[in-house]
């Protein structure tokens, strides 16, 4: 008999509670084989619930795959936790501003030039909670953790902020938003940093278990949000992670 076919004689036959189920156990269960660990799994979520380490989880496939229970809860605390210490990642952008200088080349010498028209700016991407939004779950059955991603939006002050002095740096002037000069280089990189996805960014977060769950950064963030951004790459580099929203 089968692995799923034996759970589901045992729930027929004594009513046992699936939320009795601990998913750390369908590794074993399955005889290390990760594609029936996969089936286990997907039979528990179909199933209502399971457990993990004794907390309950809930999937419910008929609200759009939302979780529940305490499981989610930890989750989201140990998350919450990370996010407060400071969560954030460093971002690179480049002005090309050369057409300005050109027309400004007599007025660079009084300025302190000649100025190169180009110049590298950074910023920080800082995260907050209330600007995330929980999108998926996986879980990996040999590690036994959680694996929780997130889409992310950020405030565009960072960016506003190191764009004034990089602008300067490049070109000598004050940046003038009423200048349509100055606003045609600010519209190329502000498309830049659209194109690249920069207002939306896809976050996941490795959680080990306990009495209070634990949140580690799993993979770096990426623009584009989680689906689009991240999760190819977050997958290649966690082979054995189990879908389960």
């Amino acid at each position: 008999m089968s692995i799923l076919k034996e759970l589901v004689a045992l729930q027929e036959a004594d009513r046992v509670s699936r939320a009795t189920v601990g998913i750390e156990t369908i590794y074993a269960k399955a005889k290390h084989d990760l594609a029936q660990a996969a089936n286990l799994l997907s039979y528990i979520e179909k199933n209502g619930a399971g457990t993990w380490h004794g907390d309950r989880m809930v999937i419910s496939h008929e609200k759009d795959h939302i979780a529940d229970g305490p499981v989610y809860d930890k989750i989201l605390h140990a998350v919450d936790a990370l996010i407060e210490e400071g969560y954030e990642t460093e971002v690179n952008q480049h002005i090309d501003a050369n057409d300005l200088v050109q027309a400004n080349l007599e007025d660079d010498e009084d300025n302190g030039g000649p100025y190169s028209g180009d110049a590298e700016f950074t910023w920080n991407a800082i995260f907050k909670r209330d600007e995330m939004q929980f999108v998926y779950l996986g879980y990996d059955p040999i590690k036994d953790k959680m694996y929780a991603g997130f889409d992310a939006w950020i405030s565009e002050d960072e960016f506003n902020n190191e764009f004034d002095p990089a602008f300067k740096e490049a070109t000598g002037l004050d940046h003038d938003m009423d200048d349509e000069a100055h606003y045609e280089v600010f519209d190329r990189v502000w498309k830049d940093y659209q194109k690249q996805g920069y207002s939306m960014w896809g976050l996941v977060f490795e959680i080990t278990p306990g009495g209070e769950y634990r949140a580690e950064e799993a993979f770096p963030p990426l623009p584009g949000g989680f689906f689009r951004g991240l999760k190819k790459e977050f997958k290649a580099n966690h082979r054995n992670v189990i879908d389960i929203i």
